[in-house]
């Protein structure tokens, strides 16, 4: 039952995002189509882990380098 529980929530989130449907035909192009969800997905989940880990914990600390303007780019997602 916990696999379960934890496929639900991405199968929401993929057809919230435009899954529901495919402007294809064709298996080919419909999975091709797919794919390229997944891939948006998990891009969208890897910005907001970005920026996640690039907020400081105090107030004192401040991130530099890579990390310094993903919490912007995770906000426009």
């Amino acid at each position: 039952m916990h696999q379960r529980n934890a496929i639900e929530g991405t199968i929401s989130e993929l057809t919230r995002n435009g899954m529901r449907r495919t402007r294809y035909r064709g298996l080919a192009k419909t999975r091709l189509a797919n794919y390229f969800h997944g891939v948006a997905c998990n891009i969208r989940r890897w910005l907001r882990l970005l920026a996640w880990v690039s907020v400081p914990k105090s107030g004192n600390v401040k991130t530099r380098g890579f990390f310094s303007g993903m919490a912007g780019a995770a906000a426009a997602v």
